[in-house]
C-alpha cells in the first residue's frame, strides 16, 4: 500500500462536454523512492530508487464511458505494476547491481481523446538507469468506447491505405523537421535506414492522428520522442465512410 505522503491528488484538472455527456478528469500523482547506503569496493556510497506514476480517474455521466475508461487506465497505468523502490534497491545492493547514479522510473498517463464512437489514452515516460541521457517512449491505445475494446486503425481505412498514408505522414515529418524530400533521413536525423516508417504507435485524437517514435525505434537517441499529428483533412481520401473518425 502507498502511504498518504506519496499520493498527491492534483485538483481539478478539466471538464469536457461532448454530445451532453459531462466527464470530469482528475490526476493522481504517485511517488515511491527508497535510498540504502552502500559499500563498492571499500567506498561508501548511496543507492536510490524513484517510482513517480501520473494517471487519471474519470467521472462521466456516461457510466458506461466512465467504466472502460477507468478499466482501460487500470490496465495500462495500474500503479502496482510501476514496482516497488524498496524492493528494488535491496536486491539490487544484494546482487552487487547498485549505482550512485540511482535509478528513475517516470510514468504519464492521459486521456488523449474521447469521441463520440472511441476514445484514446497516451501512456509516455522515461527511465533512467545513470549516465547522461534517460531512455523516452510514447505510446497509444485505442478504444472502441461502445463495447470497451481496443481497436487498430486499419479498420477506418480503405484497403491498401497504408502506402498512402506513410507518403502522407513522411512528409509532415520531413516539414517538422525541416528538411526536404530528397534528404537523407541516416545523413540529416540519423536514422538507422534511409527508408520512412510509420511509427508502432498511433494514437486517434480529435484534431487529428497523433504520431509519436519512442527512443531507438528509428535511430539511436534518448531524447524526447517526436510527436506530431496529421489532420483528418489529409487524410480524407483514405478514411472509410462511417469511420470512428467523427469529427
Amino acid at each position: 500500500m502507498y502511504s498518504l505522503a506519496k499520493i498527491l491528488i492534483v485538483m481539478l484538472l478539466s471538464s469536457q462536454i461532448l454530445n451532453s455527456t459531462e466527464t470530469i478528469i482528475k490526476v493522481v500523482k504517485i511517488k515511491d523512492k527508497f535510498c540504502k547506503d552502500y559499500k563498492s569496493d571499500g567506498l561508501k556510497s548511496t543507492f536510490c530508487t524513484e517510482y513517480i506514476t501520473t494517471y487519471p480517474m474519470v467521472d462521466s455521466s456516461d457510466k458506461n464511458l466512465e467504466k472502460y475508461l477507468n478499466l482501460a487506465i487500470k490496465k495500462y497505468g495500474g500503479v502496482e505494476k510501476r514496482g516497488n523502490a524498496k524492493k528494488f534497491v535491496l536486491f539490487s545492493i544484494k546482487n552487487g547491481d547498485a549505482s550512485s547514479f540511482g535509478h528513475k522510473n517516470n510514468f504519464v498517463i492521459e486521456v488523449l481523446s474521447i469521441l463520440p464512437k472511441s476514445f484514446t489514452l497516451e501512456m509516455r515516460g522515461y527511465n533512467y538507469f545513470g549516465g547522461a541521457d534517460a531512455s523516452y517512449y510514447t505510446s497509444f491505445v485505442n478504444y472502441d468506447r461502445k463495447t470497451g475494446k481496443e481497436i487498430k486503425i486499419d479498420k477506418f481505412f480503405i484497403e491498401g491505405y497504408k502506402k498512402i498514408l506513410t507518403k502522407i505522414v513522411e512528409k509532415k515529418y520531413r516539414n517538422q523537421k525541416h528538411i526536404s524530400s530528397s534528404d537523407s533521413l541516416v545523413d540529416k536525423l540519423g536514422w538507422f535506414e534511409n527508408k520512412f516508417i510509420l511509427p508502432k504507435s498511433i494514437g486517434i485524437g480529435k484534431d487529428g492522428l497523433h504520431f509519436a517514435y519512442s527512443s531507438y525505434e528509428v535511430k539511436a537517441d534518448k531524447r524526447l520522442p517526436t510527436h506530431f499529428v496529421v489532420s483528418y483533412e489529409l487524410l480524407k481520401e483514405i478514411i472509410k465512410p462511417n469511420s470512428n473518425f467523427n469529427f
